[in-house]
């Protein structure tokens, strides 16, 4: 009985690889498209990471900056630091003290002698900050909404950095980044399906092609899997190229 089926067997695989090289017109026609779907899909993939990971080292540098007046004391900060915290889309949140505000300013302009100069002369009129950085900047509608809370507006020197030219830039970024992201996986996906519905029809035009011959095995009693067989060693062979 094992012998007989290792017989089958490899009647089977025989015939796969028979049917590949009989259809060599067909065969090479159909590789040669799968060859070029599955290429713009590797392509897509690797756009895909590409973009990802530009997007990702772009969205590490977007921060909210909340200015805080000179006179809020430290429960008020702290008690805002902890709602902020507390949100699921925020990363991190730093607080910055006019010291140390003053501190950086220096150390960026420090080529810049007529900036040190003039703020040399006052006092420190840099406010101390809140920078909130969020997991997805898509999603920032959350940490919006709390900062424009009456109670936490109150405290705030000057408006955040979510305002004007750069709240314009985020936003462009964010709609950008779903924008592309959807894109790839779209195509990604209809590629895919391409080169599947290129593998059936190839099989399907096989099965065509050999309908006479597949009817007389089925007459003089051939199995379902021995007629099926070499199809799916002729598919497996397309995959395999």
């Amino acid at each position: 009985m094992n012998k007989r089926r290792f017989i089958t067997f490899s009647r089977i695989v025989r015939g796969g690889f028979v049917n590949f090289v009989r259809n060599a017109s067909l065969s090479v026609a159909a590789t040669a498209v799968m060859a070029v779907t599955l290429t713009i899909v590797l392509f897509s993939v690797i756009a895909n990471a590409t973009f990802t990971h530009t997007i990702d080292q772009i969205n590490d540098k977007i921060d909210i900056s909340v200015y805080l007046k000179d006179s809020v004391t430290e429960d008020q900060r702290d008690n805002l630091i902890a709602q902020l915290k507390s949100l699921g889309n925020v990363k991190d949140v730093k607080y910055i003290s006019k010291d140390e505000a003053l501190a950086n300013y220096r150390k960026a302009n420090q080529d810049n002698i007529e900036l040190l100069l003039a703020i040399s002369q006052t006092d420190n009129p840099l406010p101390a900050t809140i920078q909130v950085k969020p997991n997805d900047p898509v999603q920032i509608q959350e940490i919006k909404n709390v900062l424009e809370r009456p109670e936490v507006k109150a405290l705030q020197s000057d408006e955040t950095s979510y305002s004007g030219d750069r709240k314009e830039a985020i936003d462009k970024i964010t709609r950008a980044t779903k924008f592309f992201r959807e894109a790839v996986l779209i195509s990604i996906i209809v590629f895919a399906i391409i080169s599947m519905l290129i593998i059936f029809n190839t099989i399907q035009m096989a099965i065509f092609n050999r309908r006479d011959e597949l009817t007389i095995m089925r007459l003089l009693g051939a199995s379902p899997s021995y007629i099926k067989g070499p199809f799916i060693v002729e598919t497996m062979l397309y995959g395999v190229v």
